[in-house]
């Protein structure tokens, strides 16, 4: 069988890459006009700048849903930008850090197009119809969510799959998997389509298993 990552010396990372940054930029602006020229003051914008200020201060209380931190969702990535928060304002912080996380993840799908099909035209097909998908868009420049911050490691995790460096990918489900609990449902099951690998299954069925008993600990007892 030949190698998958045969191909990815090829991969034109210097176009894909200012495309991808490009693209966080637009985002990043948008999100930020819109917060600087109007909003509407909803809900989940103000509800996990509460939180992220509470974890960079050590106060876990959130008294705009009258519960802790895990209150409502398990998102252990509040708390490093909470540390960041006491440098750096709040609000931009995790408007930019979501236009990164956001359109950084067309690259390693980019990447996976690219070794697939082999050609440079699948990279570019496989970025603009990710970057362009109308939804991708509205959740990099509206609120703040930290699942969106996951599509940035379930992209690297399947393009380490794709490459057979299954340690990587499992070390990416669990970044995703810290921004929201339900976000370890799509790790989940991401190991068991990895499953379906004769040679990978042992690993597949061990991360669907370890993802999925991770949101049932917090669903029924959290």
């Amino acid at each position: 069988m030949n190698d998958p990552r045969s191909t990815d010396d090829r991969f034109p990372w210097a176009w894909v890459s200012n495309i991808a940054l490009g693209a966080t930029v637009l985002f990043a602006s948008m999100a930020l006009a819109r917060y600087r020229t109007y909003h509407n003051e909803t809900f989940d914008l103000a509800f996990y700048a509460r939180m992220v200020w509470g974890a960079g201060h050590w106060d876990l209380a959130n008294p705009l849903v009258g519960a802790p931190l895990w209150g409502l969702h398990l998102s252990l990535v509040l708390l490093p930008l909470g540390l960041l928060a006491r440098f750096v304002p709040l609000i931009p912080l995790l408007l930019i850090t979501q236009a990164v996380c956001v359109a950084a993840a067309g690259i390693p799908l980019a990447r996976l197009a690219h070794r697939r099909i082999g050609h440079p035209a699948a990279a570019f097909g496989a970025l603009f119809a990710y970057l362009l998908f109308p939804t991708v868009a509205s959740v990099a420049t509206y609120e703040f969510h930290p699942s969106s911050l996951a599509l940035l490691p379930m992209a690297l995790a399947l393009d380490w799959f794709d490459r057979r460096e299954l340690r990587k990918g499992a070390v990416a489900l669990l970044f995703a998997a810290a921004c929201r609990e339900d976000v370890a449902l799509a790790c989940g099951l991401t190991g068991l389509a990895l499953a379906f690998r004769r040679q990978h299954r042992a690993v597949g069925l061990g991360l669907f298993a370890f993802f999925t008993a991770w949101f049932g600990l917090y669903l029924f007892v959290v």
